[in-house]
């Protein structure tokens, strides 16, 4: 039987899906990251839908409760895209501070 806070994620899950497909096809998305991204909510839905499906990772992980599971994977989940995001902004600000330099040495 699906509960309320089921239904309020299988409509987040879905939306999220939408908003993926929006962006790739405004090219705002390449085609893989369009999908990582279904693939992550895809995932999301299952684990919503069935959370069933993920007891048998319970054991194994010595993990209680379904619910546990999903906290913990999420924010693993949450520090790698950070961790990806601050490389990139990293990378974007050095590639910045040259352009700006030869810009600057250009106009002396």
């Amino acid at each position: 039987m699906i509960i309320g806070i089921q239904i309020l994620g299988i409509c987040f899950g879905i939306f999220m899906l939408y908003l993926s497909y929006i962006y790739f096809k405004r090219k705002d998305f390449s085609r893989q990251d369009f999908v990582l991204w279904l693939l992550i909510w895809s995932c999301f839905l299952i684990s919503i839908i069935i959370p069933e499906a993920l007891t048998l990772l319970l054991r194994p992980l010595a993990i209680t409760r379904v619910m546990d599971l999903l906290i913990i994977s999420s924010l693993m989940a949450l520090f790698l895209i950070v961790f990806v995001m601050y490389r990139i902004n990293r990378k974007n600000e050095k590639k910045l501070k040259t352009i700006v330099k030869k810009l600057a040495l250009k106009e002396k």
